[in-house]
């Protein structure tokens, strides 16, 4: 059962009593939280976090630390010594904005290092395997996308930033505001970004 599920039910977890010890709040006080919406445990129930965090309505600010491989920078043990700098600087989570060389390894290598909630964005994996199998990312499918949640959520991974809030409207409303760049996303080590100019 998943930590809202519990919490609807009226049901304390040893999560949410973590999370309240951590905040110096009552463990009803997170449950309520849990239950209405406003605060989230993250944690997948097949990995052990060493730190759990709530993110939410009334809880103190987190922080996120950042890493992940690009195709031009690809090396897993950079990464590695940046995910240690981070727990020792005491990051609440980290995310794996992996776009190029050996995601599913740096992925791995993530979750069993990082004592905290890991995080990633699925729509990363998901351009990549539509460029090796269909030779642009703009040929990515609705199936490479949910593939990539399932698989990186069967390995683990504790939140993910689902990216599927782009429509026409969207793009028309972005196009009309007169911004140099449209979109901007940031990649770990370098910043790239799209203009749109979709009809």
């Amino acid at each position: 059962m998943t930590q809202v599920l519990e919490a609807r039910s009226g049901r304390i977890t040893k999560e949410m009593e973590a999370v309240a010890s951590a905040e110096g709040l009552t463990p009803e006080f997170i449950r309520a939280g849990v239950a209405a919406g406003k605060i989230v445990i993250p944690k997948n129930k097949g990995r052990k976090i060493t730190c759990l965090c709530g993110i939410g309505e009334g809880l103190r600010i987190k922080v996120n630390a950042l890493i992940g491989t690009s195709s031009d920078r690809d090396l897993i043990e950079d990464e590695e010594r940046k995910l240690a700098v981070a727990m020792a600087a005491g990051c609440d989570a980290v995310m794996d904005l992996s776009t190029g060389g050996d995601i599913d390894g740096m992925r791995r290598q993530t979750l069993a290092k990082a004592g905290v909630p890991v995080g990633s964005v699925p729509i990363y994996q998901a351009a990549v395997t539509a460029l090796e199998k269909r030779g642009a990312m703009v040929n990515m499918t609705d199936q490479d996308m949910f593939d990539a949640i399932e698989k990186q959520a069967a390995g683990g991974v504790d939140f993910m930033a689902i990216h599927c809030a782009l429509n026409f409207d969207v793009i028309k409303r972005l196009q009309a505001r007169g911004r140099v760049t449209d979109v901007v996303t940031l990649y770990p080590g370098r910043g790239l970004s799209y203009r749109l100019d979709a009809a």
